[in-house]
């Protein structure tokens, strides 16, 4: 058997040049998040804190318009400002140019312990650091209404 004959190449799927786009996008990208999930596998960086059984939690330095927001100095929701989630309110936040302000004042607003920096007394052992898969929650939209 010709197992070659068998394979049918992405562009024959496809009845337009953009639905062969989308096709070749989806092979091409399969572990990328879609706007619809309320969760969101991520890789978090944690730094162990001495003499503290904590850790220190940040993304890693190449990522853009990305915050982790923290609860009682874990990581609890995650926010991608480019999110097509937060398309709606993207201009209200960007309006403060602030948009860490705008975080802690609309948890405020809310009475929302949430913080976007973690607060651990103690020293960073940079050396131990791990690189650790999370699934965080997004945050919801209506903590920044």
């Amino acid at each position: 058997m010709n197992f070659a004959a068998t394979i049918i190449p992405v562009w024959a799927l496809a009845t337009s040049a953009l639905e062969y786009l989308d096709i070749a996008s989806l092979l091409e990208y399969p572990l990328m998040h879609t706007p619809r999930l309320n969760s969101v596998k991520i890789n978090l960086i944690k730094t162990p804190v001495f003499p503290r059984k904590k850790s220190l939690y940040r993304l890693p330095d190449s990522t853009y318009g990305e915050w982790i927001i923290f609860e009682n100095n874990e990581p609890k929701f995650y926010f991608d400002f480019f999110d097509e989630l937060y398309e709606d309110i993207r201009n209200q936040i960007m309006s403060t140019r602030d948009i860490e302000g705008y975080f802690t004042k609309m948890f405020e607003q809310k009475n929302l312990n949430f913080m976007l920096k973690q607060t651990l007394f103690g020293i960073p052992l940079p050396g131990m650091e791990l690189i650790e898969e999370c699934t965080l929650s997004k945050l919801p939209k209506e903590y920044l209404i």
